[in-house]
């Protein structure tokens, strides 16, 4: 090599490795340097991602300790029930309404079959409703507004006044 900068050796001037080509003495990186120096390059992302070591215990009143103890249960009031959730809800009250059938045991079908005793709907009666009817005479159609009811009574509360009936 002609013009070896100083230190450098043959095989890294063959490589153009070490050469400081725009003049900016700052060329390698912190990885690079780490390298060159023989340390291992530490990973950024190789860190807990767990915050709970960095908060602070959270207090809470007995009443939420109750709440939250593995003891308490909820109530089991829809247990005998299977939902079927039909057609469109916004996205947060479908939200709830799955949360709530699934904390008092409830269960949720994924079509219409047999199992299913309730129908939760924001929709109008309609003809499907009626065929639905002819199958399954013991079936209950809803709206979503019981299910609420039943949540803020702890209890099933009488579905008449949330039924949705055929407009004859």
């Amino acid at each position: 090599g002609e013009a070896r900068e100083k230190g450098e050796t043959e095989e890294e001037e063959e490589e153009g490795r070490g050469k400081d080509v725009d003049g900016d003495e700052e060329m390698d990186t912190d990885e690079e340097i780490r390298r060159i120096e023989g340390k291992d390059a530490e990973d950024p992302y190789d860190c807990s991602t767990d915050e709970a070591e960095f908060d602070e215990p959270q207090k809470c009143s007995v009443e939420e300790a109750k709440e939250t103890s593995l003891n308490y249960s909820l109530p089991d009031f829809f247990s005998k029930c299977h939902f079927f959730l039909y057609g469109s809800f916004l996205p947060p009250d479908r939200r709830l309404l799955v949360r709530y059938i699934a904390a008092y045991n409830g269960h949720i079908e994924d079509y219409m079959g047999d199992k299913v005793s309730h129908v939760v709907t924001t929709n109008t009666w309609d003809n499907s409703f009626d065929e639905a009817l002819s199958e399954n005479s013991s079936l209950v159609f809803v709206r979503p507004k019981w299910i609420f009811a039943c949540h803020q009574k702890k209890a099933i509360v009488p579905c008449q006044p949330y039924m949705i009936a055929p407009a004859h």
